[in-house]
């Protein structure tokens, strides 16, 4: 029984080493995954101080992709259209489709892709993680944000919490003034 909870403990030591390690990384504004749309990774070869090299990464700005995104944005604040009418217009207009991370094709718009660029704070020009715990989505005074802007930022930050918070659960159905939610952790006010 004690070599069970010997290996038990090594291996939540390990998650809880592994998570401070991408938070870590996240506050210094590295990308670690897929480049979201209107972004592409760009590769740097770092030697770190605790003597583990490697590869990282941080986003660039992807400029046939990225006009889609504010255009996006755009038409669902300012138009007040629904993510099926706005994979209608990206279909009717012929705007460049995401590419799939694994075997680098083009795939469909579909609503659920609307909403994943609807809801990423990517878009601010910061790197964020912990958006979610367990499957479920957090507030964002939760989330872990880099220190600084890592990447040109495609949306304005008013533009991004103003749709957001039109869809987020936890936010007041009478707005207040401050529609970042962020202005007492540095963050941009809008």
């Amino acid at each position: 029984m004690s070599d069970e909870l010997s290996v038990y403990r090594y291996q939540l030591e390990l998650k809880r080493r592994s998570r401070l390690a991408l938070r870590q990384r996240t506050r210094d504004g590295w990308w670690t995954g897929t480049a979201p749309y209107g972004y592409t990774l760009q590769h740097h070869w770092v030697e770190a101080e605790s003597g583990r090299a490697g590869w990282r990464h941080r986003l660039m700005v992807d400029e046939l992709r990225a006009p889609v995104v504010s255009l996006i944005f755009a038409w669902n604040l300012y138009g007040k259209r629904s993510e099926r009418t706005i994979v209608r217009l990206l279909n009717e207009q012929k705007h460049p489709q995401p590419v799939d991370p694994v075997t680098g094709r083009a795939r469909a718009w579909s609503p659920a892709v609307v909403r994943t660029i609807l809801k990423n704070p990517v878009y601010l020009g910061y790197v964020v993680r912990d958006r979610t715990l367990r499957g479920v989505d957090q507030p964002p005074e939760y989330w872990t944000w880099s220190q600084q802007r890592c990447h040109r930022a495609l949306v304005e930050p008013a533009v991004f919490w103003a749709a957001y918070n039109r869809r987020a659960r936890w936010v007041s159905p009478t707005p207040d003034t401050d529609t970042t939610g962020l202005t007492d952790q540095g963050r941009e006010a809008a």
